[in-house]
């Protein structure tokens, strides 16, 4: 597998410098149909290439288009442009395949959660891991597979396959709240009835920075290019990982309770980005309690989730209403 990724990422850096140089010296900007013309040549002219599943390749491909279509895009925005990188080994995580059945195919097992996958140039995998509670059912009956990811993180690998199911109906309550987010407080919640209700923060970051701080240090003093700073890494990585994991667990959790209890849902639209715009030292503390809580992807969560249930979503533009001046 390792040799599969190898051969992606070599992919991808290759296409790279084909549209570069083919803007630089001749003027020519290429797209995804030009290139993928270019892979079927590649892929007559070298056996690596020709063994490998031609699907997933054309994936790499239009990876490599959608970072230039998000580049072009962030131009016109004027924001930070981000001009499309090389991208070494270390930073290229997996590949993947659009359709099942073309270069890998999911087996469920009928009697449990898990299954087996089979993938092209690799063999049969066996599934593992578990998810979440309210997922259970929809383990049992996933649906219709559709495309997968392979994901290379921390010298593991894992699989992540999109299904095609029938959304199952969620619960929800019937009062309407205001949802106020906060640091110190991740949600200050206000129902129709009066009721006021708190979240605390649970202060991931905060938690953690000891570990994280010990496994920098640790690995600055590692020597570089050795198996020791390999090992070093792969241990920050995890760090990183568990709390990314932990993070998004509390997100799910909360915004779901949320959901279960209500029939319309008011908040404030809010700017992250200028929330987070640099200063000095009290503010970059302040900044790095505002990502730790992730508002954006909590309410992005909250939103979607009422979408689902039937629930009115109303954002408040607090720029133009001013609720604290009001107050």
């Amino acid at each position: 597998m390792i040799e599969i990724l190898r051969l992606h990422q070599r992919l991808y850096n290759g296409c790279l410098e084909q549209r570069i140089h083919a803007y630089k010296d001749r003027n020519i900007s290429l797209n995804y149909h030009d290139q993928a013309k270019e892979l079927t040549v590649l892929r007559k002219e070298d056996a690596q290439y020709r063994e490998m599943n031609a699907q997933s390749q054309q994936v790499t491909l239009k990876r490599l288009e959608l970072a230039y279509k998000q580049f072009f895009a962030r131009v016109k925005k004027g924001e930070k442009a981000g001009f499309p990188r090389f991208k070494s080994f270390d930073r290229y995580k997996g590949w993947g395949y659009a359709t099942h059945g073309d270069g890998w195919r999911f087996t469920p097992n009928e009697s449990s959660i898990n299954g087996s996958m089979r993938i092209s140039g690799v063999g049969i995998l066996q599934a593992r891991g578990r998810a979440r509670k309210s997922d259970y059912t929809a383990c049992r009956n996933p649906g219709t597979a559709k495309t997968m990811e392979i994901i290379h993180k921390s010298g593991k690998w894992y699989a992540s396959v999109t299904f095609k199911r029938d959304i199952p109906e969620r619960a929800s309550g019937d009062s309407i709240i205001g949802v106020d987010w906060g640091t110190m407080k991740f949600l200050t919640i206000v129902d129709s009835f009066g009721n006021v209700s708190e979240t605390k923060n649970p202060s991931l970051m905060r938690n953690t920075q000891d570990k994280l701080k010990k496994a920098q240090r640790v690995l600055s003093k590692k020597k570089k290019g050795s198996s020791n700073r390999q090992k070093a890494k792969n241990k920050l990585i995890k760090i990183h990982e568990n709390l990314a994991n932990k993070r998004e667990d509390h997100l799910h959790k909360t915004s779901s309770k949320i959901i279960q209890t209500t029939k319309h849902i008011a908040t404030e639209k809010l700017n992250i980005k200028g929330m987070t715009a640099s200063g000095g030292s009290y503010k970059k503390g302040l900044n790095r309690s505002i990502l730790d809580t992730s508002p954006g992807e909590f309410f992005a969560k909250l939103k979607y989730k009422a979408e689902e249930a039937g629930i009115q979503y109303t954002e408040i533009p607090t720029k133009k209403v001013k609720p604290s001046q009001t107050c």
